[in-house]
């Protein structure tokens, strides 16, 4: 219903188009899985620190080269996580037109 005109029914916007939705989506997801990928993978860098028992510099996260490993995991993250994103908003609306007809 309007605000306005209470008679008047409100009207939906029209959907976007998929490849709008899938770029939007998977700039989004780059990002998170960027940043999330070389969190997690700093993560496992000072997991094997604590293994080797390596105790790392004062204001650094790990003994090793840490960025190295961020930067590599955030480049896994950032493939990883908008494909398999992507597969499954496919997967959904490949199974949405399946079943309209």
């Amino acid at each position: 219903m309007s605000r306005v005109n209470p008679t008047i029914p409100e009207q939906e916007p029209p959907p976007l188009p998929p490849a709008v939705r899938n770029t939007m989506v998977g700039c989004l997801t780059f990002v998170v899985g960027f940043f999330g990928g070389g969190m997690i993978a700093v993560l496992l860098g000072k997991g094997v620190d604590m293994a080797r028992r390596c105790v790392p510099p004062e204001g650094l996260p790990m003994c090793g080269d840490w960025a190295l490993f961020a930067f590599g995991g955030g480049l896994i993250g950032a493939i990883f996580l908008p494909t398999m994103v992507l597969m499954k908003l496919r997967r959904s609306s490949a199974a949405t037109r399946n079943s309209a007809q």
